[in-house]
C-alpha cells in the first residue's frame, strides 16, 4: 500500500514539474523588443512589486526604496 502511495505523489510531482516547466517560454517578449540596449535590452518585461510591514521612513522602506533605484539603474529602468 505505501509502495501505490509513493508512485502516486512521484506521478503527482513529475506532472507539477513538468507543467511548470511547460509554462516557461524561451521567447522575448515581442513588446520590449528592441527597446532600451545593453545586455538586458531583449529580456521580456517583469514587474517586481515589493512590500513589507514596515512604517513609513523606516529602514525597511528606505531598502526596499534603494533596491528599486539599482535594479533601475542596471536595467535602465
Amino acid at each position: 500500500m505505501h509502495t501505490l502511495w509513493r508512485k502516486m505523489a512521484a506521478a503527482c510531482l513529475g506532472a507539477v514539474l513538468f507543467l511548470g516547466a511547460a509554462g516557461c517560454s524561451s521567447k522575448p517578449a515581442a513588446d520590449n523588443k528592441g527597446k532600451g540596449a545593453g545586455p538586458y535590452a531583449n529580456l521580456p518585461k517583469v514587474v517586481l512589486v515589493g512590500g513589507d510591514s514596515s512604517g513609513k521612513g523606516s529602514v525597511g522602506q528606505r531598502f526596499g526604496e534603494r533596491v528599486a533605484q539599482k535594479v533601475a539603474e542596471r536595467t535602465g529602468g
